[in-house]
């Protein structure tokens, strides 16, 4: 909004908006051949992918492009390396917090991320930092021989906050900066073979030091969870290039994946990961895109990072002073963190200042001198931000809601509850929290749970008919309401929709014993100790329905 306020320094260039329009339309078509449009289009639980967050990425690219433009001046350069010196201070501090045992920020993570929520974007962000201020460093030092202490600052809270982070992804997007920092000392420099050493010792005196960590070098040689997530990501990306040879042309649309991939599951799914466990994400942005808009979404995306790189290498060039070493830094950036984001879920935290540092790679000069602020502009980025106030209102009901359901306050539960669905009318998730919540409440004996639960999953599985979760969730409640014929159908629905979770075999075979199907449940119950050899709790009901079905074969 500030920005719209503010006389331009550049825009961003016709060819950029139209592909911008191109996705925003292939996304459209995509969301609308979902299973749940309109949610598809607005966002879902977790991620929130949608509407929201692309316009925020836009609003970023924009701004950037308004603000540092060809002709912005020197000053607006300089206050820009203050700000992104400030925020990777702030980042390294909040880190260093943590590291020694403090929580400023409540969180029940063993990896916090500081103030990026999440340990590898904390990672990600401080080898943004160290790709923008680094520059900036060693152009000035090139220049002038002086030490410019903002951007110097910077880029060693940024180095902190990479090793804090014990994250490989970032230690990878680190890693190309100092490589791509140390090729433009050597370039840049006249004393090339003097310059060569420097540059070697720096890469290797940086990424010694990152290993020195105690974080980053137990996540990088014996950490077992992280070995084990090397090995996950290859099994969720051939799980997506599964689902994405199912539709290939349109993909599932934002926000699809997570109920298209549940079909998709191996039977070694669940005991690599916790069950019940959402994958919201394929862990690869090339592949995201592929999966989310199809082939003609991957094919505008790869259009749109070679033209970026290709745009930006230009302008590059024709700049001088701290403008070519901000430009630099954006490039480096850009590819550092992007190919980090390969092995990585992305998120605002890291999209929204890479899309501001694209539209300062690609910003082209203002349409006219002197021009003023952008009416159209302020009067998006407000509704922008009037937006995103709701929707945070409706999350601070929600969490009241949970938070009430969760002590039998059932009054305020449904109170709050119906109130964030009035803010958030096309969330479908809000109506699945609720029966989840009050699932709970039912197990745990409030009997006054009943008919809430009852019509929250009800709204909920009307909502989203080919969510295995949703699905699973009426179920569950259909069993606590003694509805055994609601419970089957729900339970098989689920298990059709999710075939790997042993959770849904689990109940459907204690539901078919109840209603004498034992020979149906000895089946289910197989299926779930297939999936899960070390329950003790399926193999004694196991033992149970073959007793009620003796000419069931239950041998192994």
């Amino acid at each position: 909004m500030l920005a719209a306020l503010s006389v331009p320094f550049g825009r961003m260039p016709t060819w950029f908006t139209a592909l911008i329009v191109l996705v925003i339309v292939v996304l459209l078509v995509s969301s609308l051949h979902g299973s749940a449009p309109l949610s598809q289009i607005f966002g879902r639980a977790p991620r929130y992918e949608g509407v929201f967050e692309y316009a925020a990425l836009v609003a970023a690219g924009w701004a950037a492009a308004r603000l540092l433009g060809p002709r912005a001046p020197r000053e607006a350069y300089v206050h820009t390396v203050r700000a992104v010196a400030v925020a990777s201070i702030l980042l390294a501090f909040f880190a260093l917090l943590e590291s020694l045992g403090l929580r400023p920020l409540a969180t029940d993570l063993d990896r916090p991320g500081s103030l990026a929520g999440n340990a590898t974007d904390q990672g990600l962000l401080g080898a943004l930092f160290v790709a923008l201020l680094g520059a900036v460093l060693l152009g000035a030092w090139q220049r002038t021989g002086r030490t410019p202490w903002w951007a110097l600052s910077g880029v060693a809270a940024g180095g902190v906050s990479v090793g804090l982070s014990g994250s490989r992804a970032a230690l990878l997007a680190i890693a190309v900066v100092i490589i791509g920092l140390a090729v433009r000392l050597v370039v840049r420099s006249r004393r090339r073979a003097r310059a060569i050493w420097a540059g070697a010792g720096a890469v290797v005196l940086v990424v010694g030091t990152l290993l020195v960590v105690p974080a980053m070098r137990g996540r990088v040689f014996s950490n077992a969870l992280a070995t084990q997530t090397v090995g996950d990501r290859f099994i969720i990306w051939a799980q997506s290039w599964r689902l994405f040879a199912s539709s290939p042309w349109l993909g599932v649309g934002p926000n699809g994946y997570q109920d298209a991939i549940t079909p998709y599951f191996g039977d070694e799914w669940y005991q690599r990961t916790p069950v019940g466990t959402v994958l919201d994400s394929p862990h690869n942005v090339v592949v995201q895109a592929a999966v989310t808009g199809g082939i003609v979404g991957f094919v505008i995306g790869v259009i749109l990072i070679v033209a970026v790189a290709v745009v930006g290498w230009h302008h590059l060039a024709t700049a001088h002073t701290v403008r070519s070493d901000l430009l630099a830094g954006a490039l480096l950036a850009v590819g550092g963190v992007g190919l980090a984001l390969l092995t990585h879920v992305s998120s605002p935290t890291t999209l929204v200042p890479l899309s501001a540092l694209v539209g300062m790679l690609i910003a082209v000069g203002p349409d006219s001198e002197g021009g003023g602020r952008s009416r159209t502009g302020t009067v998006l980025s407000a509704a922008l931000v009037g937006s995103l106030a709701v929707c945070t209102v409706a999350d601070a009901q929600l969490l009241a809601a949970r938070r009430a359901a969760a002590i039998g306050d059932l009054g305020r539960a449904e109170s709050a509850f119906a109130s964030a669905q009035t803010l958030r009318p096309w969330d479908v998730d809000i109506s699945l929290t609720a029966a989840r919540a009050y699932a709970a409440a039912l197990e745990s004996g409030v009997t006054d749970a009943t008919e809430p639960a009852r019509q929250w999953a009800d709204q909920a599985l009307s909502r989203l008919p080919l969510s295995s979760d949703a699905n699973f969730i009426a179920g569950m409640i259909a069993v606590d309401l003694k509805d055994a014929d609601a419970a089957v159908a729900d339970l098989r629905a689920a298990a059709r929709l999710s075939p790997a979770d042993p959770r849904i075999h689990h109940q459907l075979g204690l539901v078919l014993l109840v209603v004498g199907d034992a020979s149906g449940a000895v089946d289910e119950l197989q299926r779930a100790l297939q999936l899960a050899p070390d329950s003790i709790a399926t193999r004694a009901a196991l033992d149970e329905a073959c007793a009620e079905a003796p000419e069931v074969d239950c041998a192994g």
